[in-house]
């Protein structure tokens, strides 16, 4: 959890300041986001521009992790944001 912190603090100092930011990194932030059940930093990485359908080397996928978890509201955020739905199964 710790280790997650500073990762998004990291990836937002970049993103707020508009440096260039690879699709990768914007992912990753999403997938971590959903992992560690973090709406308000999911939501900031869907804004700007992360896939929500975006998946781990091992096909893990950030509605796969809000499943998991039982986070009704991710799973309804990256609904309504385009999350294709059988990403969970």
């Amino acid at each position: 959890m710790k280790y997650f912190l500073l990762i998004a603090i990291f990836l937002f100092f970049f993103i707020e300041k508009n440096y260039s930011q690879t699709q990768y990194d914007l992912n990753f932030g999403l997938i971590l986001s959903a992992e560690q059940n973090e709406k308000d930093t999911l939501i900031k990485f869907i804004e700007k521009g992360a896939d929500v359908n975006s998946m781990t080397k091992n096909g893990v996928t950030p509605l796969m992790y809000a499943c998991q978890n039982k986070n009704k509201e991710i799973v309804s955020i990256l609904i309504k944001n385009g999350i294709s739905r059988s990403k969970c199964l």
